[in-house]
């Protein structure tokens, strides 16, 4: 995952390693170990990062549900993000809802969990001590669950600028969301989704691609809208295009 403030890249593996590298160099600038714990002390793999919206505190996510907050550049545990169940954590982002900004993650649970970014104003409200395996942190619950899919969440991706979120499982639903309400605003169905296979059908990647701006608003009173596209990555070996106003 590539840092464009620092000009660093993040990566982790099955062993909860995490390593900074210098992108102009290709040297290892920091790495720390044991990111993730289980409570027996065995390393958990860590399965999803992402950057806060400041892209300075690293958001890791793991195979148990756990979801830690990072000082990448020490390797200094700054929270944990409590509450996200059983399963593997697939996917984070972070985003803002205003007037809010939050962490997101989704997964085998089969919901979208969020947390109020500690950063943000007065998002300690949903703040809390625990403790974990390295000594006690700041320990954040989750703000909401979104309610959706039927299987397990695989991917997952957030437009910044309009606040879009999508989601897709492994049964080959994929979902925009309606952020504010954390209801389902429209589900995309795959072409001949009936006739597929079972390994057909899972969404395993989604990206959001920002076209501009649509068209100039006639009135000076109304906003230009933007044309948002979404692509998914299918099991099926197929790259599809959507539009966000499906």
């Amino acid at each position: 995952m590539y840092n464009p403030i620092f000009e660093m890249v993040i990566t982790a593996d099955d062993s909860a390693e995490i390593r900074v590298w210098d992108l102009n160099t290709g040297a290892v600038i920091f790495c720390f170990s044991r990111a993730h714990v289980s409570a027996k002390g065995e390393s958990v793999k860590v399965s999803a990062m992402t950057f806060d919206l400041t892209l300075r505190r690293l958001i890791t996510g793991a195979h148990d549900g756990s979801a830690k907050i990072w000082n990448f550049s020490t390797g200094q545990c700054l929270g944990v993000l409590d509450g996200f169940g059983e399963g593997e954590i697939s996917s984070m982002t972070s985003m803002t809802i205003k007037p809010y900004n939050y962490i997101v993650a989704c997964g085998w649970n089969k919901k979208v969990t969020f947390w109020l970014d500690a950063h943000s104003h007065h998002a300690r409200r949903g703040f809390s001590h625990g403790a974990d395996t390295k000594g006690t942190y700041p320990t954040f619950l989750p703000s909401s669950h979104f309610n959706g899919h039927r299987d397990d969440i695989l991917s997952m991706a957030c437009h910044r600028e309009t606040s879009l979120l999508v989601t897709g499982s492994f049964d080959g639903d994929i979902i925009i969301w309606k952020v504010e309400s954390g209801t389902v605003r429209t589900r995309l169905i795959l072409p001949g989704i009936l006739s597929m296979q079972g390994d057909q059908k899972p969404i395993e990647q989604i990206m959001t691609i920002d076209c501009g701006v649509l068209a100039e608003a006639a009135d000076t009173d109304l906003e230009a809208s933007s044309l948002v596209l979404i692509a998914t990555i299918g099991g099926d070996e197929f790259i599809r295009i959507w539009s966000s106003d499906s």
